[in-house]
This record gives structure tokens, C-alpha cells and sequence, in this order.
């Protein structure tokens, strides 16, 4: 964040009361999370007319307002929601200081969290700056932040008030963040210490960024379950379609994986696999399964539970047609869950003899290998919340839909 000490530059006047950061920033620019490209679409209604031109009564159209770096604003400046996009916007247009008789409380701290110096006066001296500005349209006024002084054009000085502890941080260029990292070193220390003396309180995390209400979902479970999949393939990219898939004999054991999930429709949930493998022979034991999906950052898991029925063949080649040529060789070449007795290069020789076998040819789908679609009869989600106050929400299949419960958790 850039400093501020001293700043001549000139004043540009929007003497309108309550303007509200809607004015400032209209909502429908606020798409966006980082702090630029709103500069151009400050005041957008108040500045444009509907064909995208200027439009010549506002203020800050003016020619001689052009390129100000201070504004000196109406009273109650800033009032409306809390959106910090407002001082992103005006910030990025140019303006380094506001002045006004008072802002809103939110918008006020905000200003100073973006190196924005907002400056409150007396109506007297506001009065006096604005038949100032008025008579002398583009002239200037000195800020002296350590003297906490506004110089205005004529040369008369205002003083101002600031606390003690933001001043030092618009003097430093520093805003909340960069405060306490001036500190890291001893915050480092005290948590290595604690670390090594409370182990235990390491291990907990308090989940804190969404909630799940009755109100909130849809109707239908595999509709909700979508939102929530194509939520993680947005905002975590990476095997987000990563799921533990637990089966059991007939005896009751039972043993878990992670497999890829490739669909997940009206149909049920598919995924592709060799059946001879050890999660094959249960299944074709057991056809009970369950699945699990666990979204970390998202602070969400999804569990399933259902039947599994192999798809077709025609099913499975359209998948495996899709996949790459290595990865259909290897399909071929790995007995998959058997004993490797000749160790890797026992495989990586079997791949060889079939990358040759296959050269120039599409290749077959294996006779053993092939897709399992997972029929749900349950599907709960459940969403982190602090204090372990976790919200479960339990889709139950019934004929005519699905029953939504919630679940203590």
C-alpha cells in the first residue's frame, strides 16, 4: 500500500449528501474480488448516459475536475452497504483523499485499509472549502498528514483530526495485514512453543465458511449434489472428483479406495475399474457400496449409499475410447489387485510387448474391465460449521421423490 505523508493535487467537488456505495459502485460491477478494474465504472449511473457516452452534468465530468486526487464530498459520504469495492473503485480512478463533514462507519475504516485518507471537518470549514472549490473550479489543496493539516487555496489551514494508530499506518503505507506482520517472527515463535507444549490444539480446525439449511437445497438430491460438484471443480481444480469407495465380502469385511468419479446423473454415480480387481469381487459379492467425498477446502463431504450394477459393454468401450492410448495399454497390462511376483518389470515389460501388439490399431476394450454405476438410495451432505455444530442434511430415496431430513451431527 503506498505511503502517505504529503499530498497537493487537485480538488474535485461532488457536493451530494448521502451518496451510498451503491452510487459509488453499482452492484452489478461487483462480480469481481480483486481491488482492480472498477475505476471506470465508478459512479457509473450518475456519469454515463445510456449510450455510453459522458454524460455532461455530473461533476466529476468536468473538465477541470479531470485528474483530481482529492474529492471533496457531501455529507454522509459512503453510507449503504459495506462493499470494500467502493474504495477500490475510487482509489483506482485517482483519488488519494476524501473530504467530508462525516462518513459511514464501514466505508470510513475501509478507506484507510486502502491507503484512501479520509478527512472529517466542521460544516463551517466545509462550507468555506466548497465556495473555495466553487470559485476556483480545479484549483488545489494541500494535505500535511503529519501536521494533520488541509491548505486550501486561498491558504487558509485546516487542521484535522486522525488516530494516532491509523496515522502511523497511512504514514507507513501499511494497512491491517502488513501491521501485524511486523510481528511474524514473535507470532512464529509463540506457535512453534505451543506446538511443542499443546500438541492437541493443532490437530482441531473450526469450520466457518458456509452453512446448509432445509432452505437452501433442492428438492432433488443428485441436483444438489452437482451444485456442490461443479462448486469444488471451480474453486478446487484438482481431483475434485476424487471419491473414497468403500465395499465388503459376503462375510462383512470391508475395504475402501479412492476412484474417479465420471458421471453423476439420474443414473447414479459411474465409475470405471477392472473387475477382477479385489473391489471387483466384492462387488460381485456384494452389490452394497458406499461412497465418500471429501472437499477439504470446501469444508464439505457428500456420503452415498446405494447399489452397484456393471454397465454395459458398449457403456464402458464409449468411456475407454476416450481415455489416452496409454492409459488403455496399461488397462491391458495390469492384473490389477494380483500378486507381481517379478516384480515392476514384470509390468512395465507386459506394456512394452502390448504397445507393440497395439501399434497402428485402435485398441479393444479389455474383456475384463469396464464401468459400475452406483444406484443411490442415501445421500447425506454435510457441511463444516463452527464449534463442531456441523449442519447433515439426508436425502432418502422413497418412491415419489426424496425425504430431506436434517441430522444432528
Amino acid at each position: 500500500m503506498q505511503a502517505f505523508k504529503v499530498l497537493n493535487g487537485k480538488t474535485a467537488l461532488l457536493n451530494r449528501v448521502n451518496v451510498d456505495t451503491d452510487q459509488i459502485i453499482p452492484k452489478q460491477f461487483l462480480r469481481k474480488i480483486g481491488r482492480t478494474g472498477f475505476g471506470g465504472d465508478l459512479f457509473f449511473d450518475w456519469r454515463y448516459l445510456e449510450d455510453g457516452s459522458d454524460n455532461p452534468d455530473f461533476e466529476l465530468n468536468r473538465p477541470e475536475f479531470k485528474g483530481a486526487s482529492i474529492l471533496l464530498a457531501g455529507d454522509n459520504f459512503g453510507c449503504g452497504s459495506s462493499r470494500e469495492h467502493a474504495p477500490w473503485a475510487l482509489s483506482e480512478y485517482g483519488f488519494r483523499s476524501i473530504i467530508s463533514t462525516s462518513f459511514a462507519d464501514i466505508f470510513f475504516n475501509n478507506c484507510y485499509k486502502n491507503g484512501m485518507l479520509p478527512i472529517v471537518v466542521s460544516p463551517e470549514n466545509h462550507q468555506m472549502m466548497v465556495k473555495e472549490v466553487e470559485t476556483n473550479p480545479g484549483c488545489s489543496f494541500l494535505i500535511d498528514l503529519p501536521s494533520q493539516t488541509v491548505r486550501t487555496h486561498s491558504g487558509k489551514n485546516i487542521s484535522f483530526d486522525i488516530d494516532p494508530f491509523r496515522k502511523e499506518f497511512m504514514l507507513k503505507g501499511m494497512d491491517d495485514i502488513g501491521w501485524t506482520l511486523q510481528f511474524e517472527s514473535m507470532i512464529g515463535a509463540f506457535e512453534e512453543k505451543q506446538r511443542q507444549q499443546m500438541p492437541w490444539l493443532w490437530l482441531r480446525k473450526d469450520y466457518t465458511q458456509s452453512e446448509l439449511t432445509e432452505d437452501s437445497v433442492r428438492s432433488d438430491a443428485m441436483v444438489q449434489f452437482n451444485l456442490w460438484l461443479e462448486d469444488a471443480c471451480r474453486r478446487m481444480p484438482d481431483d475434485y472428483n476424487a471419491m473414497t469407495l468403500a465395499t465388503a465380502d459376503n462375510t462383512g469385511h470391508v475395504s475402501a479406495r479412492i476412484v474417479l468419479l465420471r458421471v453423476a446423473d439420474d443414473a447414479g454415480f459411474s465409475f470405471f475399474t477392472n473387475y477382477d480387481s479385489h473391489k471387483g469381487q466384492e462387488l460381485a459379492k456384494n452389490a452394497s457400496a458406499a461412497l465418500c467425498f471429501f472437499w477439504g477446502p470446501l469444508e464439505r463431504q457428500v456420503n452415498i449409499c446405494g447399489t452397484v450394477q456393471k454397465m454395459t459393454t458398449e457403456e464402458s468401450y464409449e468411456y475407454f475410447k476416450t481415455r489416452p492410448r496409454e492409459s488403455c495399454i496399461g488397462a491391458w497390462a495390469s492384473l490389477q489387485s494380483q500378486v507381481m511376483k517379478g516384480g515392476r518389470a514384470e509390468l512395465e515389460q507386459a506394456y512394452q510387448k502390448l504397445n507393440l501388439q497395439f501399434s497402428g490399431q485402435d485398441i479393444p476394450l479389455p474383456p475384463n474391465w469396464g464401468g459400475y454405476r452406483l444406484f443411490p438410495s442415501e445421500i447425506s451432505f454435510w457441511q463444516g460449521r463452527a464449534s463442531r455444530l456441523h449442519d447433515r442434511i439426508r436425502y432418502t430415496r422413497e418412491k415419489t421423490g426424496w425425504r430431506i431430513e436434517r441430522l444432528y451431527p
